[in-house]
């Protein structure tokens, strides 16, 4: 692992609390997003960052939506070409993308 094939170390921080509408409506929360549908893949590590392509179009086959029933994608840029690739091979607008930045 190099400066030039990982990215490196940087301060921040998130947390996402994810439960079913029951259990929030039970604690008292609004919910802020449902998920439809989610995908999983396996590459080979030769073909680093590209996962968004293949696991991005398992998930709309699996709620039935295209790439333009979707308003704004978030894509992990690791770096702007694997970005860019990943973009193209969705067939998405870059206007749509990382939207808030990358």
């Amino acid at each position: 692992v190099t400066a030039g094939n990982a990215s490196g170390v940087v301060d921040g921080a998130a947390a996402l609390v994810i439960k079913s509408a029951e259990k929030a409506e039970a604690d008292g929360d609004a919910p802020l997003a449902r998920i439809v549908s989610w995908g999983i893949v396996g590459l080979d590590p030769a073909i680093m960052a590209y996962g968004p392509v293949p696991s991005s179009r398992k998930a709309l086959e699996k709620a039935g939506l295209t790439v333009d029933d979707i308003d704004r994608w978030e894509i992990n840029e690791a770096f702007s070409g694997q970005a860019v690739a990943c973009v193209r091979d969705l067939g998405l607008d870059f206007e749509r993308v990382n939207v808030n930045g990358g």
